[in-house]
């Protein structure tokens, strides 16, 4: 049996194009254990991003908080749509074969999520897609393959649009999520608020333990 092979760091995209309507405001700007929700995501999976790339309505729109964003290309088709912009980015700066793809609303990412889908990209061959499925799939935290960029500009073109059909359709490799009690994501001000208790509450334990020891 030949050993797995380690898999290089990729490019990573970061889609905030959403109206945040249930939160009120644009929840990538809202403000977790004192920084914004999406420089933490930016920050928690830089250890294995090739380039970090925002997409959202606007170019430019996070540049503030230190990364670099690119425009939708058509912002009212939802995530389909934001998956056609990022390949077709990568594409472009001929990047790849693989590139993850994250919502901007995750309160957590914990480092064992990236490396099992990098592992995963390195060592199963003609996977199309690798994503997490638990109760369902989570297909905004998955690694997809360059070569989708046509089956996904064609199911645009028919109108079909949600995610899960299209991993269904192609060759995805179903992962088990490891930690799964950590699968948070925030869309309204009560899940910003409880993602900020459990953060409050790991500091507290943190310090108590640091105290114990001491």
């Amino acid at each position: 049996m030949s050993p797995d092979r380690p898999m290089a760091p990729l490019p990573v995209y970061i889609l905030a194009g959403g109206r945040s309507r249930r939160f009120g405001s644009d929840k990538a700007r809202a403000e977790l254990a004192g920084r914004p929700l999406i420089r933490r995501l930016a920050d928690a999976v830089s250890p294995f991003a090739l380039s970090i790339t925002v997409v959202a309505d606007i170019a430019g729109k996070y540049v503030d908080l230190g990364l670099h964003t690119i425009a939708d290309r058509e912002p009212s088709l939802g995530p389909i749509g934001g998956l056609a912009t990022v390949l077709a980015d990568a594409e472009v700066r001929q990047v790849g074969p693989w590139l993850a793809l994250l919502s901007c609303d995750w309160a957590f990412i914990p480092p064992e999520w990236p490396a099992s889908l990098l592992h995963a990209a390195a060592n199963i061959p003609n996977a199309q897609a690798i994503a997490y499925h638990h109760n369902h799939w989570e297909p905004l935290l998955a690694l997809y393959h360059q070569s989708l960029l046509p089956i996904v500009d064609r199911a645009i073109i028919r109108g079909e649009r949600t995610m899960w059909r299209l991993l269904e359709s192609i060759q995805t490799v179903a992962m088990p999520l490891p930690n799964a009690a950590a699968l948070m994501q925030i869309n309204t001000p009560a899940d910003h608020a409880a993602a900020q208790m459990i953060i409050n509450h790991q500091e507290h334990e943190a310090q108590r333990s640091t105290n114990e020891s001491t």
